[in-house]
């Protein structure tokens, strides 16, 4: 089938109904809620539409077919902003925060606390997991306490943190507890282009959180687990128990348990980091990859049931649609899993009814499927980089392929994997740009290995499970699965060496991308532009390319024309920390204390600000040495000057303040801009004042809360401006 034939929209309806109703989605962040049209209104209007469209005459359809295509888009495109709405429990009358007493307005205030001291029923959602201070657990607020001490059915969920004790390691999966713990909002992040945790858990409609002491909670006694899901539960757990005790309980059986049921939560910061760089993380999360492999061993098993006429096709369908189904519950439903297992039943539908299908419409179908079901799935970074992976193989892989006609079989497979490997991460790299600022050079050599060794470790992990059963009920036969763990355990020490050895080499990974939506949007239009004329041969395609390039180019070009213009200074929010930036075009200083200086602490709140504004190139200098007596520098092509405890900045000066600045005398005049308090300095604002003039305080994250709050009241007293980083994150100054 042609390019152009494939892209018919006669022949894609599908997709003819995603893209309106994505708009729908999206336009929920943009347009008012009182502009929402309820959603029974909205399926009644659309089911109207639909019937009017079978009773009309053909004639008319295709005289003003048109008038009916612009209804039809703008009518889903109304059901996906009603959906995305009435998905969003928060606006519900019944969600927990609109019936506790006390309660605060469910806005953008992200300290608002919704019960103080009212009790509430919370039913578990999943397991709680182990962290290095609390443990961790998804809950449903089901009922709340009325002022008459009456209890009110309620939604909404929230996170729990448990303190580490004997009774909340004991909690299960469907228990509820009684609780008078704070519900506070989840705070939004409190430095530029920093991880937004909180838009991440409501994407998820996690609208707070709680810590909770061993005095702010009771178990009732209660449990109203759902039985298919607490199974999921338990075999997962099983599944992660297997691994760890066949596998090992270190690195590797982490590792193992996240290629095989994507439980990620035993990986460690290096694991992670090493396959992010090299370009193969998506072995360690569940993704499409592992549906197919799945789905291939069990098609290979249960392929002689096929051989048993209309009854055997029919059981060997069902079986291998519930096998994919069963593995995509039990890893977590994660989008990737949900878009494989959603398609591969589309596709082994088609093939049952003997439907001629096109591959573009199947995508489609099943991203509408999931989207009805969660509008805010959208978001997810997973599904939005599974899509752009199948939809770069389904456009990229076969002309790749076809590049070269490998000499022997062995060959062809490697081709094949590369060819794969190159399809999926053309059109998956404008998202890793965007996402993670990052670009692996050696995505190649890591996944030519990475997928053959994950597939092994997947294919002997299958076989390693229901071993381990066999051996529990024998033990003779324990000798079994312990060979299958060390199998899995050599191959991940050998791909771990390998991965180690490419993230070593010079180059590996390019970093400091930060291409904003509209850069994105134009990546994808060039790169569907060359395709399109490559596989047609229409010169107009390559005209609108090489357009969207020029675009593109104009604008990064502008990016950086702005880039070097800029000029600020940068206080941080680091949670019992310091780091400021002084940022001249594309260069900074940086000045931190020890936990400011951690490289870990940089990456998680400041790496991602120094990429969108494009600094490549940061000098770290230590807080100590900066504030030495004897330290001078002169930088930043000579407009920073640091002198001690004094720095100017073009025409600002800031006082850094700590425990071991020297002590001004009455009788001295210092004007400074700012005044930077740091390292819990013993020091009295009104005592400072008399020698130092300065016009603003800021108290930075290192500070305790009585010292914030004791020098946020001198401010007030004195009528100064007051900026406590802690409650109002990093302050930004612009000049």
């Amino acid at each position: 089938m042609s390019f152009v034939a494939a892209f018919s929209w006669d022949r894609l309806p599908a997709l003819r109904l995603l893209l309106p109703f994505v708009l729908g989605i999206i336009a929920v962040s943009f347009l008012p809620a009182p502009l929402r049209l309820p959603l029974p209104l909205a399926i009644s209007a659309v089911a109207l539409f639909v019937l009017l469209s079978i009773l009309v005459q053909k004639d008319i359809l295709l005289r003003y077919g048109f008038v009916w295509g612009i209804g039809a888009s703008l009518l889903m495109g109304i059901l996906g902003y009603s959906f995305t709405l009435w998905h969003t429990e928060i606006r519900q009358d019944n969600h927990f925060a609109h019936l506790l007493p006390n309660k605060s307005a469910p806005t953008d205030n992200t300290q608002a606390v919704v019960n103080d001291s009212a009790f509430v029923l919370l039913q578990l959602l999943e397991p709680p997991s182990a962290g290095a201070k609390t443990y961790r657990a998804l809950a449903e607020v089901v009922a709340v306490q009325a002022p008459d001490s009456t209890w009110k059915p309620s939604i909404g969920k929230a996170m729990l943190y448990f303190e580490l004790d004997s009774a909340a390691s004991a909690l299960r999966y469907g228990d509820i507890v009684l609780s008078n713990a704070p519900l506070r909002r989840t705070s939004p992040p409190q430095n530029p282009d920093e991880f937004d945790y909180k838009q991440y858990l409501q994407r998820q409609n996690i609208w707070h959180q709680a810590y909770i002491s061993d005095v702010f909670w009771r178990y009732t006694g209660i449990n109203r687990a759902s039985a298919w899901r607490a199974a999921i539960f338990k075999g997962r757990n099983y599944c992660v128990e297997m691994t760890r005790r066949y596998v090992g309980d270190n690195a590797n059986g982490g590792l193992a348990a996240a290629m095989l049921i994507g439980y990620t939560r035993l990986l460690d910061d290096d694991m992670r980091q090493l396959y992010a760089q090299t370009g193969v993380a998506h072995v360690i999360a569940v993704s499409g990859m592992h549906v197919g492999i799945l789905a291939a061993i069990f098609a290979f098993l249960l392929g002689f049931l096929r051989r048993w006429g209309r009854v055997g096709a029919v059981l060997y369908y069902v079986l291998l649609i519930s096998v994919v189904w069963l593995f995509t519950l039990v890893t977590g439903a994660t989008p990737s899993a949900v878009r494989a297992a959603v398609m591969f039943t589309l596709f082994l539908g088609g093939i049952w009814y003997g439907r001629r299908t096109i591959f573009y419409n199947i995508l489609a179908a099943s991203a509408l499927g999931i989207l009805l079901f969660d509008p805010q799935v959208l978001f997810h970074i997973g599904f939005q980089l599974s899509y752009a992976a199948v939809l770069g193989i389904v456009m990229f892989q076969q002309p790749i392929r076809n590049l070269w006609y490998p000499p022997n079989r062995g060959v062809a497979v490697l081709w094949s994997i590369i060819s794969v490997t190159i399809a999926a991460q053309v059109f998956t790299t404008p998202l890793v740009l965007y996402y993670f600022h990052q670009f692996p050079v050696f995505f190649v050599l890591a996944n030519i290995v990475a997928v053959p060794v994950s597939t092994i470790v997947l294919g002997v992990g299958i076989l390693l499970l229901p071993l381990s059963l066999i051996a529990d009920m024998q033990p003779v036969l324990t000798v079994l699965p312990h060979y299958c763990g060390m199998a899995i355990s050599f191959a991940l020490d050998w791909l771990n060496g390998y991965l180690s050895i490419l993230g070593r080499l010079p180059g590996a990974s390019w970093s400091g991308f930060a291409p904003t939506v509209a850069g994105v949007v134009l990546f994808y239009g060039f790169i569907v532009g060359i395709v399109a004329y490559l596989r047609t041969a229409y010169i107009r395609y390559l005209q609108y390319a090489l357009l969207l390039g020029i675009v593109a180019m104009a604008g990064n070009a502008i990016k950086q024309y702005q880039q070097q213009q800029q000029r600020g200074i940068n206080i941080y929010a680091i949670k019992n920390g310091m780091g400021i930036d002084f940022i001249d075009g594309r260069h900074a200083v940086y000045i931190a204390d020890s936990i400011g200086m951690l490289s870990t602490k940089q990456q998680q709140h400041i790496q991602n600000h120094r990429y969108t504004k494009g600094i490549t190139v940061v000098e770290q200098l230590p807080l100590q040495l900066s504030l030495a007596a004897s330290y001078q520098h002169q930088t930043l092509a000579d407009h920073l000057y640091l002198n001690g405890n004094m720095a100017r900045f073009y025409d600002k000066t800031i006082c850094l303040y700590d425990t071991t600045a020297a002590r001004y005398q009455p009788n001295e005049s210092i004007s400074v801009d700012y005044l930077l308090l740091t390292q819990n300095p013993r020091i009295d604002l009104k005592q400072l004042r008399a020698c130092v003039a300065f016009k603003t305080v800021v108290v930075d994250a290192s500070n305790s809360n009585w010292r914030s709050r004791l020098w946020q009241q001198q401010c007030r007293d004195m009528d100064i401006a007051c900026h406590i980083v802690k409650e109002q994150g990093a302050l930004m100054l612009q000049f």
